[in-house]
């Protein structure tokens, strides 16, 4: 069997300006993964929570295997919890679901990315926004 290799880009906003950061990550093995993103601001009024991080527990899976997910927030969710969407560039070799919701009061929500088999090593971009 192929293995899948899952490349992740987290983008987030911070204080009205676009924040983008990426990492190239390999699902699947015995290694972690995680890209995270600090936000600062000189401000001392409350900020709404953004994306802080996408990240995967592995770094290489053969095609077929599951990986779960977790997207982290800045802050907790505020009531009605916090949406993120979630997309690849590249749906033959892995596909996400179109978002994730982060409940209210928490900070992070897992997601799965499901893989298929293949017959050659291919690449997939998963964005988180």
């Amino acid at each position: 069997m192929r293995t899948t290799r899952i490349l992740m880009v987290t983008i987030l906003a911070a204080v009205g300006t676009s924040v983008a950061q990426s990492a190239a990550l390999a699902s699947g093995g015995t290694g972690s993964s995680s890209l995270t993103s600090p936000v600062s601001t000189s401000s001392t009024a409350a900020v709404a929570p953004s994306l802080s991080s996408v990240t995967l527990p592995v770094t290489d899976v053969v095609g077929g295997s599951p990986v779960t997910g977790t997207v982290t927030l800045t802050s907790a969710a505020a009531a009605g919890g916090f949406v993120v969407a979630l997309s690849s560039d590249n749906t033959v070799a892995a596909t996400v679901p179109a978002s994730v919701t982060v409940p209210a009061g928490s900070t992070s929500a897992t997601f799965v990315v499901s893989t298929s088999p293949l017959t050659n090593s291919q690449s997939a971009m998963i964005i988180g926004t």
